[in-house]
């Protein structure tokens, strides 16, 4: 500091300073007096370079000192103030008078502090400054220090602090109202309320923010809004919209720049895991990393986040040993770079990880440091999954009391957050608590609760992602029957049976697209989407007129909400109307038991098999029976399976051959399922048809090799079931049919008795090249319904993905499972005369994904597939037979699809050479049997 002496005179006023006093310091104490004249003379006497523009500046303002002065004059006291150190204006604050200069002085004090890394020092000055800014009148300066400090706080993870100087911060936008800064408000406070669990008005911050940078068409915020949107819609339970705001958020950051993308693909990596596609969510991780800057301030907390990214995709493979290494090696970073909300995030997998590797003090003392970091930085949502955590290992502890108390907090607060995610995990628990306690009835309400939130989250993914999902989460659904059968109550269990796979078949964003764009006309489809913005908005306002505590407008409000929630329900019912079929499974509820039993006939049985039960529905009664050692039952079921199809190793092309030789044991593991899967039901003498919905391996077994004095039909459930019969298909005319395709050019073999099959069974062909997806298309797209559509070609399954498996046609292409759902495929029936066209991916819980489910959706109430490789010569003579039975010409009626497919199949296994269920039992008839 410069040792000036100055005496400085001016009429009868004479100043002297202290040999260390700073000229700038004295000139300021004099101008916030009020002593202009004594300012004057100081800045006169002064030699800094900035004398001109001060004398200039007190020239100006020889009156009161204004609240708000102008730029020019901020600018010169700006750049003296950042020559002066923390010390010097800790001397000046208590001598300045002048409420513009004080708030400059805190300003810098509270940088000087930031650089220190006194964060909450330094929220503190900003605090102050911004205080009194605001009494000041000083609009803009007040935004600037709110803003400032909420960021600050944002340093230390305080999430009370950041939400209150946030709200304090959107108000004063509110009267500048410039939109770029309320949106860069909305910004923050969409990112606070995330932290906080408040998904609810994290959602409503950011479609607020978004709407902004829509308009002023800036992309890298917009990509920032979308991916943290996307959080905050995964974490509710919104999978479905969070994969749309993040594809779009990677669309936009493809020209942003390797951080963006790095970051977008993190989210995408995170939200793949939680619909349990890990393998899919590492690729992701790799490809994030590779995109990280070398020099990059966000770094280490991009590293980090990577690495606990990293473990919960681990952790989903099953390799809890690599998982916790990369949960210790995020938590360490993470607690090196001082972030303490990625450090609570990643001590909290780690006792996910422990736990699951059975290190239950190891997961014990880590979820206590979870929950320890979270109520200091009031991370409501961390420190609650952690006593869930907690919850959870009581009960593997065999202390379900202990576990019931915490859960009754955790569902407590996650009420008031709105939490879907952490509402399904609590009632999950608690439902495991009270059935261990030996209270079936306070089970069966949590299980039942568990189960309605986890369907909200899940509604709208694909149908892949639906059933991966659900998959995931298996327990939720057994957990929901084991409480129903311990009910002791019949119409419970259907109910619980039902909902594991109600809604399986297509509650899928994929689907709900292509309904909306084919089923659904487009004025449902706007009047849909404005009754749910309507929704969001009248919530909105809710939210906000309860925050005001005035009864009147609370009141006001709510009715407002219920009339948008009856708005959208009356959107929805539209669409029901509409398109039962696709509503059905779109909006799924599932069939109880009584309406299941009003649509089955005296001689029909409707089976619902589950994990170690089956239950019975016929029109009188409903069973429920246990079925013995279910491990053992899915390993019989996959051996049976097996054998039955053990000549699939010729595909449909190869010449006549033996099927390859069966066990010894076959016919005794046969033996033991019929006596398990068939006999056990108690089946009236009247029952000539099973409805069989599956579960599990029983989706590989051909019941018609198990029991065949019946005619069979499979469902994929009692719900599915009732919504085909409710769609009334058009009697058809003529069948289609398709073989014998050209696959030149490809690796496939031609399939020459597929030529004359279809030539047999179609009135109309498509052969050898004309048998092209695009001939194909042409003619399933006429107006007037087929009686069936017969597609005899190669069929190619892709069990790790079942939408890819393709039907292969003519000229190379492939006509995609996906793209079927695509279609409107107008025909009472198709078949898929093609092999392995039954096949597809099982989820357990959900049941089986591919061909079939893409065609029942397409329109054609029943389609008939098979379960493996068929002979090509076999198959064309079970199928004329077939055909002759169930559309014979002329004025004669056929019978039922299903009786025709029963009589079809004796008629092949009563021939010598054909006798053996490879032959005949591959068919099996999904859908409507009649």
């Amino acid at each position: 500091m410069r040792t000036v002496l100055a005496v400085l005179c001016l009429g009868a006023c004479v100043v002297v300073a202290a040999p260390d006093a700073d000229p700038w310091i004295v000139a300021l104490r004099q101008w916030s007096e009020g002593d202009h004249a004594s300012t004057l003379a100081t800045a006169e006497a002064h030699h800094g370079p900035d004398r001109d523009a001060l004398l200039r500046h007190v020239r100006r303002h020889r009156t009161k000192p204004t609240s708000s002065p102008d730029k020019k004059a901020l600018g010169i006291i700006r750049r003296d103030l950042s020559e002066r150190g923390l010390d010097q204006i800790d001397r000046l604050l208590p001598s300045v008078q002048d409420p513009v200069l004080v708030i400059l002085l805190h300003q810098r004090r509270a940088v000087l502090l930031l650089e220190r890394g006194q964060f909450a020092d330094a929220v503190q000055a900003f605090d102050k400054a911004a205080r009194i800014a605001q009494t000041t009148g000083w609009i803009d300066r007040t935004a600037k220090c709110l803003k400032d400090a909420a960021f600050t706080a944002s340093r230390l993870r305080d999430l009370k602090t950041m939400l209150s100087l946030g709200k304090r911060w959107e108000d004063t936008e509110q009267l500048r109202n410039i939109a770029s800064q309320q949106a860069n408000c909305f910004l923050f406070l969409l990112s606070v309320h995330g932290e906080l669990g408040d998904y609810r008005r994290s959602v409503l911050y950011a479609e607020r923010a978004e709407a902004i940078y829509r308009k002023s068409q800036k992309r890298a915020p917009l990509i920032r809004v979308l991916s943290n949107k996307a959080e905050a819609l995964g974490r509710r339970g919104q999978f479905a919209l969070a994969h749309a705001a993040l594809d779009e958020a990677r669309d936009l950051a493809r020209s942003e720049g390797p951080l963006r993308q790095a970051s977008v693909l993190l989210g995408l990596a995170d939200l793949e895991t939680q619909l349990g596609k890990p393998e899919v969510a590492l690729g992701r991780i790799d490809s994030a990393r590779k995109l990280v800057p070398e020099k990059s301030k966000h770094r280490a907390e991009l590293l980090a986040t990577l690495a606990g990214q990293r473990g919960n995709a681990l952790r989903e493979l099953g390799q809890t040993k690599l998982a916790i290494a990369a949960y210790r090696s995020a938590r360490d970073q993470f607690r090196r770079i001082k972030d303490a909300w990625g450090e609570s995030r990643a001590e909290l997998n780690l006792g996910l990880a422990l736990q699951q590797d059975g290190q239950l003090d190891a997961a014990e003392r880590s979820h206590l440091r979870a929950g320890e970091l979270g109520r200091k930085i009031h991370d409501v949502p961390h420190e609650l999954h952690a006593l869930h955590n907690l919850a959870e290992l009581r009960l593997l502890q065999k202390s379900p009391a202990k576990a019931l108390t915490m859960l009754g907090r955790v569902l407590e607060s996650g009420r008031a957050l709105g939490s879907i995610e952490i509402l399904a995990l609590g009632h999950l628990d608690r439902a495991r608590a009270h059935l261990a306690l030996g209270n079936p009835k306070a089970a069966a309400e949590d299980a039942d609760a568990a189960v309605t939130h986890l369907l909200e989250m899940l509604q709208g993914v694909t149908a892949e992602q639906g059933a991966r999902a659900r998959a995931r989460r298996r327990r939720f659904f057994e957990i929901d029957v084991q409480t129903a059968v311990a009910l002791g109550k019949p119409a419970r269990v259907v109910r619980a049976l039902e909902r594991g796979r109600a809604g399986a078949l297509l509650s899928s964003l994929d689907a709900r697209s292509v309904i909306r764009d084919t089923a659904v006309p487009a004025k449902l489809r706007e009047a849909e989407i404005d009754a749910r913005r309507n929704e969001a908005a009248a919530r909105a306002a809710y939210d906000a007129a309860r925050a005001s505590r005035k009864r009147k407008l609370i009141r006001t409000r709510r009715q407002e909400v219920e009339a948008a929630r009856q708005e959208v329900a009356d959107a929805v019912a539209a669409i029901r109307r509409r398109a039962v079929v696709a509503a059905e499974l779109l909006y799924p509820q599932p069939a109880t038991l009584k309406e299941l039993q009003a649509a089955l006939g005296e001689h029909e049985a409707l089976v619902l098999y589950g994990s170690g039960i089956a239950f019975v529905v016929t029109p009188g009664a409903g069973r429920l029976i246990r079925l013995p050692n279910a491990a053992q039952l899915d390993k019989n079921a996959a051996e049976f399976a097996h054998a039955a199809g053990a000549g699939s190793g010729y595909p449909r092309s190869a010449p006549q051959g033996k099927p390859a030789p069966v066990k010894a044991n076959t016919a005794k593991i046969r033996n033991a399922l019929r006596v398990t899967l068939i006999d056990s039901l108690g089946l009236s003498k009247k029952t000539r048809r099973l409805l069989v919905s599956p579960a599990g391996e029983l989706f590989r077994v051909p019941f018609a090799a198990l029991a065949p004095e019946y005619e069979i039909a499979y469902v994929p459930s009692g719900t599915t079931y009732l919504a085909l019969r409710k769609h009334v298909t058009a009697r058809g005319k003529g069948v289609l049919a398709l073989g014998d395709p050209d696959y030149q050019g490809t690796k496939l073999p031609r399939l020459p008795s597929s030529r004359a099959e279809a030539q047999a069974v179609g009135t109309v062909t498509l052969l050898g090249a004309e048998a092209t997806t695009g001939r194909l298309r042409a003619q399933v797209a006429r107006k007037t319904p087929w009686r069936a559509v017969h597609l005899a070609c190669h069929g190619l399954v892709d069990a790790q993905h079942p939408l890819r498996s393709a039907l292969a046609l003519a000229g190379g292409n492939n006509l995609t499972a996906l793209e079927i759902y695509q279609w409107r495929v107008p025909a009472e029936l198709v078949v898929l005369s093609a092999c392995e066209t039954g096949k597809g991916r099982i989820y357990a819980g959900e049941g089986l994904v591919g061909f079939t489910r893409a065609f029942l959706f397409a329109g054609p109430p029943r389609v008939i597939v098979s379960l493996w490789k068929v002979d090509d010569e076999a198959t064309a003579a079970l199928m004329k037979k077939f055909y002759k039975l169930w559309a014979p010409g002329g004025k004669k009626r056929g019978v039922s699809a299903a009786a025709a497919l029963h009589q079809a199949q004796e008629h092949i296994r009563k021939q010598p050479k054909w006798q053996h269920p490879y032959y005949w039992a591959a068919w099996t008839l999904w859908g409507l049997p009649d």
